[in-house]
């Protein structure tokens, strides 16, 4: 039988007879997709030109996300050499750009000192280190911010440093409030605002949950603020070890939620391929397996996002994953492509 034939089996699957990017092609590059002219102007920006960044913000303008996404991409190389910024800064101290790139550096710098470990592994220099590094961005942060009244982007900054340094709730409020009259919905904001509201941080679980909802509850046509349900059930799941959470009715309304927001979203939505990576997961999870299967052959090479970068072996996990999905598939009656 056709059936039996193209089931998967373990290591042999042949996830390109599915629709699907077979293994050796998977990466575990960021999966947020951004136009080449961003890739380009940091490219630029690694061999100390600032010219390039500064061009792509002025085109970028009042584009929230996209300007948090790029912002966020330069800080990552201003993290790893400044040059380009502290030139930018030289020939315009005034220039809010170059100092919204400054304050993302800075925190991107000071997660880097702490690394991504649990706290239980990060060494007192490197707690020591990121604090005084989290100051400095602060203080940057708060300039920038200053200097671009309407812009959120350096008070997503601020939040983070709030989150890293434990700052109490009436503080991180505080800046939150200034984030929303700047930008109600924005997405990298609320991803931030979750953590910090989570168990894991300084939170619990009932607030982010009641975050989550909120959020998702208003959310605008054409938002992805709706998958911060399923990024909060994978939370509490991952910190709690208690998966059953996807087999409950709160599974299933967070899943049709995301379901009917990409009905509105804009296809070249950057942030889109990251909600079909916690669809995905979700679906499997919650045995909605054929929707799942749909879900995984709409996905790219790269998988560097929640939920797999919390995995020890990314590609392992994804690809256990997606087998189950195929599975459910092949169960349900469907076959595989080449057939």
């Amino acid at each position: 039988m056709a059936e039996t034939l193209n089931r998967p089996s373990g290591q042999n699957i042949d996830f390109a007879a599915y629709g699907m990017v077979p293994t050796d092609r998977l990466t575990t590059e960021n999966s947020v997709v951004l136009p080449e002219v961003v890739n380009a102007a940091c490219e630029a920006a690694s061999q100390g030109a600032w010219q390039p960044a500064a061009e792509l913000l002025a085109r970028i303008g009042r584009h929230w996300e996209l300007r948090s996404l790029c912002t966020g991409r330069l800080g990552e190389v201003a993290a790893e050499d400044d040059r380009f910024v502290r030139e930018w800064l030289a020939k315009r101290p005034y220039d809010a750009d170059a100092a919204v790139i400054d304050a993302v550096g800075l925190v991107e710098l000071a997660w880097g000192v702490r690394s991504s470990l649990p706290a239980s592994h990060v060494t007192r220099l490197q707690f020591e280190g990121f604090a005084r590094v989290l100051g400095e961005a602060e203080r940057a942060s708060d300039r920038a911010a200053d200097m671009a009244p309407n812009d959120p982007t350096p008070l997503v900054s601020v939040l983070q440093v709030h989150l890293g340094l434990g700052h109490p709730h009436e503080r991180f409020h505080v800046a939150w409030r200034r984030l929303v009259e700047r930008a109600p919905h924005h997405e990298a904001a609320h991803e931030v605002a979750l953590q910090y509201w989570c168990a894991k941080w300084h939170g619990s679980h009932e607030l982010m949950f009641e975050f989550a909802k909120r959020a998702a509850a208003s959310a605008p046509r054409g938002s992805l603020l709706a998958t911060l349900c399923l990024t909060a059930m994978f939370e509490y799941a991952f910190g709690t070890d208690d998966w059953e959470i996807y087999r409950r009715d709160y599974a299933h309304w967070a899943i049709d939620g995301v379901l009917a927001a990409l009905e509105t979203v804009d296809p070249a939505h950057p942030r889109l391929p990251r909600a079909r990576h916690l669809l995905a997961y979700s679906l499997t999870r919650a045995e909605r397996l054929v929707e799942a299967y749909h879900q995984f052959t709409r996905l790219g090479p790269a998988i560097g996002s929640v939920p797999w970068s919390y995995e020890a072996d990314p590609v392992k996990a994804f690809d256990a994953l997606r087998e189950k999905a195929i599975n459910g598939w092949l169960q349900a009656g469907g076959t595989a492509r080449s057939e």
